[in-house]
């Protein structure tokens, strides 16, 4: 329950597939900006993740960071929001800055808040 993954761009995509198959180790995922376009099946991975115990997952996206970024991390918050719907115990949190680019910059910045709400929010 307090041990977590995470990273961004090709590592948020990792993290999220290593999230998803072990929910037996981690239970919270600090997903940012995740390379979705690299594999469509991370979404079906989603659609049958089911979380051990209570599972904190925490995605963030730059609104400015590719045409298809933003909409395929909706589409990824979809899926996680309809499992939480369907009595799957996962807390989620979905940040977007209209401004923010596929960057470490942006990342940075987000960090901490990721941080704060996955490790020290109940």
């Amino acid at each position: 329950e307090n041990t977590g993954i995470g990273g961004s761009s090709m590592g948020g995509l990792i993290s999220l597939h290593a999230g998803l198959k072990n929910p037996g180790v981690f239970g919270k995922m600090l997903i940012f900006s995740p390379s979705l376009w690299i594999s469509n099946k991370i979404f079906k991975s989603t659609k049958t993740f089911q979380p051990l115990e209570k599972s904190k997952i925490y995605l963030y996206s730059g609104g400015q960071e590719s045409a298809e970024h933003l909409p395929n991390a909706h589409r990824l918050g979809n899926i996680i929001q309809e499992k939480m719907t369907n009595g799957y115990d996962i807390d989620f949190r979905f940040s977007i800055n209209e401004h923010g680019n596929h960057s470490e910059m942006h990342w940075r910045e987000e960090f901490p808040k990721a941080v704060k709400w996955l490790y020290f929010n109940s």
